[in-house]
């Protein structure tokens, strides 16, 4: 059934009769003030949805500056506690960074051809990857060393500091004309008490996240570098 005021029905007749489809015709009659009780009723209706749409559009923004601020003051608070803990830390760090780039500053750049053993037996793959690019006509251009995580470990129920740098390789291929960079997570449990480095990290930059994580929860390490909000 299709109720409407006469011109639009003559719409929907012609279409009816075009596509040969029966119907028949009635007539109803409304009172005016039917029509205006029903019509202002449809209007509040509208009005209460157009306010219940903006209420929730407005208590979805609040949510949304409310969240945005605790994660903007979350980030705060973790700045300034990892600035903290670099300022009390940070000389343990740098002994140990100083003390791994003297051994891969060996491997990398070795005095008259000899390669100390004890970086390629630190770090295997490094040494590999390194040996590879050398091999194929690449020279060293440059290295720099950067702390990546400095904390404690535990190994046989002893914590031991731990040390991560990140070791950014800048190498050029004279025949080439090209230079290339290669980026590596190094590191280690530095066991000063027998005089070991255990635990040896080894791995690129790329791909070390997961297998670094999987390192750390083995050895409940604890950051003294970093604090995350």
């Amino acid at each position: 059934m299709i109720m409407a005021e006469a011109p639009a029905l003559s719409r929907f007749i012609t279409a009816l009769r075009r596509d040969r489809i029966s119907y028949q015709l009635s007539s109803a009659w409304h009172p005016d003030d039917e029509v205006v009780r029903v019509a202002q009723q449809i209007r509040d209706q509208r009005s209460q949805q157009a306010q219940a749409t903006q209420r929730s559009v407005e208590e979805s923004n609040a949510e949304r500056v409310a969240r945005e601020e605790r994660q903007r003051r979350a980030a705060e608070d973790a700045a300034t506690r990892t600035a903290q803990l670099r300022r009390t830390h940070g000389p343990r760090a740098t002994a140990l960074l100083n003390q791994l780039r003297t051994s891969v500053d060996a491997l990398i750049n070795p005095p008259a051809d000899f390669i100390p053993l004890d970086a390629a037996n630190l770090f295997p793959f490094f040494a590999r990857e390194y040996g590879r690019q050398t091999s194929g006509g690449w020279e060293l251009e440059q290295a720099e060393y950067l702390v990546h995580e400095f904390g404690e470990s535990i190994i046989n129920d002893r914590l031991l500091e731990t040390i991560f740098v990140q070791v950014r390789v800048r190498m050029k291929h004279r025949d080439l004309g090209r230079y290339e960079n290669h980026c590596f997570i190094l590191g280690y449990q530095n066991d000063t008490e027998f005089n070991r480095l255990r635990s040896q990290f080894d791995q690129t930059c790329d791909a070390a996240p997961p297998q670094l994580a999987n390192w750390m929860a083995a050895r409940r390490y604890q950051s003294l570098w970093t604090v995350r909000p």
